[in-house]
């Protein structure tokens, strides 16, 4: 019996999508749409869906709608041309460095400082509104069950492995029909949803802190959207990290069942031999091992794994496949 060293099977972007998409469904469900449709409902109920008083000046209006907002003696927010023009004809100036008007309030016409005064209101309603609607997000995140079905994307994932297998081995080899392990779904879903929900549960944490501190600070509505939508690209950014890990992990369980099911026990180390590839597992590279016994690849901590399964490895087993003899 002869054996041949072939390709790898590749853990691929969309691999991670798979995962990742039902991930955000569920963390946009329960945290960016309840906040983006708090901050809309506001925003409508200033407006009403009704004009305009004629006698409301431009300036008027754009506070009473959030559009504007008077900061530390200066007007900031969507400034346009009749806007800018009022605000001169009151004697503010304009600070290019800041991109506002700046103005003494005592300065300011009374009907400005009352739609100021009536805005500040509302703002501090519409943060401590979010803050206490933050506060139930969280709750309901740490009790209820997420529902995501991480068994549909690990399907999609283990039919791309397969097909993958199938073009890198010799045409001689059979790929067998193995079925997904139960205890690497559990594995996924349990890792998953407790990853996913203690991230959900820090952002609504941080975010309800932010607002806090805005609110405090004069209760900014542009602010106020800004802090709302870096916070909610964090958790993005969290739910791709939790994708891209699970994956990986789960891509590199599934390939040495597959491999050992055809009679590959050992492989070669391969890496992505570029800058981002640690140390320790550079010294790896082109090395044989066996399946039964994982190499040291932290050489800190002493842990012993095969590729993919380290945190963030990209790291991948070309493996040594036994052929029959020509």
């Amino acid at each position: 019996m002869a054996k041949k060293v072939c390709a790898a099977v590749k853990h691929y972007d969309e691999h991670t999508e798979a995962l990742f998409r039902p991930i955000m469904a569920y963390a946009e469900d329960v945290l960016d749409f309840p906040i983006v449709d708090a901050l809309e409902s506001w925003e409508e109920s200033l407006t009403g869906g009704t004009r305009r008083n004629a006698k409301d000046s431009l300036l008027t209006a754009a506070i009473a709608s959030g559009a504007i907002s008077y900061q530390d003696g200066a007007f900031v927010g969507q400034l346009n041309a009749g806007i800018s023009r009022e605000l001169r004809e009151m004697g503010a100036t304009f600070s290019k460095w800041s991109k506002s008007f700046k103005i003494e309030q005592t300065k300011l016409p009374i009907d400005v400082r009352q739609s100021i005064a009536a805005a500040n209101v509302k703002s501090r309603e519409l943060h401590l509104g979010l803050v206490a609607l933050l506060a139930v997000i969280g709750s309901n995140v740490e009790q209820a069950d997420t529902d995501i079905n991480t068994t549909a994307a690990a399907m999609v994932i283990d039919r791309n492995i397969v097909a993958q297998l199938a073009k890198t081995i010799p045409p001689a080899v059979v790929v067998p029909n193995v079925k997904l392990s139960i205890a690497d779904l559990a594995d996924i879903k349990a890792n998953v949803d407790d990853a996913i929900k203690k991230s959900v549960s820090t952002a609504a944490r941080d975010l309800a802190a932010a607002i806090t501190k805005n609110e405090l600070e004069g209760a900014s509505i542009e602010k106020l959207r800004e802090l709302i939508n870096v916070h909610l690209a964090r958790l993005r950014t969290r739910g791709k990290s939790i994708a891209e890990r699970e994956t990986a992990v789960f891509i590199a369980k599934e390939r040495e069942r597959l491999y050992k099911s055809i009679g590959v026990d050992s492989y070669i180390w391969q890496t992505r031999l570029d800058e981002r590839v640690r140390a320790d597992h550079r010294l790896l590279e082109g090395h044989q091992f066996s399946w039964d016994s994982p190499p040291v690849a932290n050489r800190a901590t002493g842990d012993k794994y095969h590729p993919g399964i380290g945190p963030n490895c990209r790291c991948a087993p070309l493996p040594i496949i036994p052929t029959p003899d020509e």
